[in-house]
């Protein structure tokens, strides 16, 4: 009788542990999407501020952002039915902005910095290419941004922290604060006017999976640290005033290395051998999968 009791209570406090468990998943989808319903007239106010700064709109894409009359001094509807806004639907971010897609729409204005679109607490996505877009590039970013894309504008300034920022009017260094956004799985500084040295902190970007360098005024070598970022896919750095040589110690630190360019730099010594022997690697002008270029 003892044992087919002590048996009972365990299978009750088993049940009650699993039922205990359930109702902290459910409360931590319900609980936190009440909490944003009054967050997300912040991110509603950080969009209209942000619309506010634009001075054409071509093709109406904003028509559809804040009171329904669209009138900038009304009080903002929920954002999640805004063209090119998307928002979370479960946890907490339910409710809140998590995507901002204005590629190709002609917008012109500014962007402020800082900008309000920094106010984006879950913000993992902000895309605005192919616009007409002067001004800075947005600091204070959250650490939850996994892509950035403001390419092809008329940017100017340092870039304060980014991923795709090509063909843009970018001066000064690239900054270390950019070895903060650990989500970025692309960053891209093409054609651009950037000087000094390529930051060590880069190497704190564990996600990254290209890195876009080429075509600016970069001097010094590679740092070290970029060869530990073990998801690295792609490294162009070609187009620069690069110096030192290829660290030929990293032979296990970028197993899925696919494309490596440095030419048009003044690297020295010979392409490391990881390279050649790696199970991934291919090098020659008809390969399409693998191009290994650089001064051997």
């Amino acid at each position: 009788m003892e044992w087919r009791g002590y048996r009972f209570c365990y299978h009750c406090s088993f049940i009650l542990l699993l039922l205990l468990v359930v109702v902290v998943y459910v409360l931590g989808d319900v609980v936190p999407a009440s909490l944003a319903s009054g967050s997300a007239g912040d991110d509603a106010c950080a969009l209209m501020q942000f619309r506010s700064l634009v001075t054409e709109d071509p093709y109406g894409a904003l028509a559809s952002w804040g009171g329904r009359d669209g009138n900038l001094s009304a009080s903002p509807a929920p954002p999640c039915g805004w063209r090119g806004v998307t928002c979370g639907v479960r946890g907490r971010r339910r409710g809140r902005v998590t995507a901002l897609d204005l590629r190709r729409l002609g917008l012109a204005g500014v962007i402020a910095t800082p900008s309000s679109l920094s106010g984006l607490t879950y913000l993992r996505r902000l895309e605005l290419a192919e616009n007409r877009l002067r001004g800075g590039v947005p600091s204070l970013l959250p650490p939850s941004l996994e892509h950035l894309n403001l390419s092809y504008n008329a940017l100017q300034g340092a870039g304060a922290a980014g991923a795709r920022l090509e063909s843009n009017n970018l001066t000064g260094g690239i900054p270390a604060s950019l070895g903060n956004l650990t989500s970025l799985t692309i960053l891209a500084l093409t054609s651009n006017n950037l000087g000094g040295l390529i930051p060590g902190e880069l190497g704190n970007l564990c996600a990254l999976t290209s890195l876009y360098l080429n075509m600016n005024m970069l001097e010094g070598s590679i740092p070290s640290s970029v060869f530990n970022l073990s998801s690295l896919r792609h490294l162009i750095v070609q187009f620069n005033n690069l110096t030192g040589t290829l660290h030929t110690s990293a032979s296990d630190r970028l197993p899925r290395l696919k494309l490596l360019s440095v030419d048009s730099n003044q690297l020295r010594g010979a392409i490391p051998v990881f390279l050649c022997n790696s199970s991934q690697a291919r090098s020659g002008p008809d390969d399409e999968e693998f191009l290994l270029r650089g001064h051997p």
